[in-house]
């Protein structure tokens, strides 16, 4: 555990992957509770369709992402963290503008 804290590499990998995390523990557990409270009608719907969603969705962001970071990742080594950063910036106002309406 030292040496993880020790190198600056290792160590704000593992902030980053604490916040990641925790962004998606705030989705997962936020999202149905919140959508059940406003939408109590179409929550068997709200349910498939948000697992529809998540999984499909899901596969091609990280499919999708994987293969711009393999086919980007000879111009520089900071070409990987950025399409992680630029693709969770770009997922917020999605998230924003679902939870808002």
């Amino acid at each position: 555990m030292v040496e993880i804290i020790k190198n600056p590499c290792s160590r704000w990998t593992l902030v980053a992957g604490s916040f990641r995390f925790f962004g998606g523990y705030c989705i997962a557990f936020y999202k149905p509770t919140y959508f059940e409270s406003a939408y109590s009608r179409e929550s068997v719907e709200f349910g498939d369709l948000d697992a529809l969603l998540v999984s499909g969705l899901g596969f091609i962001s990280t499919v999708s992402g994987g293969l711009l970071s393999d086919k980007f990742n000879s111009y520089s080594y900071w070409t990987k963290p950025f399409i992680c950063i630029l693709s969770s910036a770009l997922a917020t106002p999605a998230i924003f503008l679902c939870t808002y309406y």
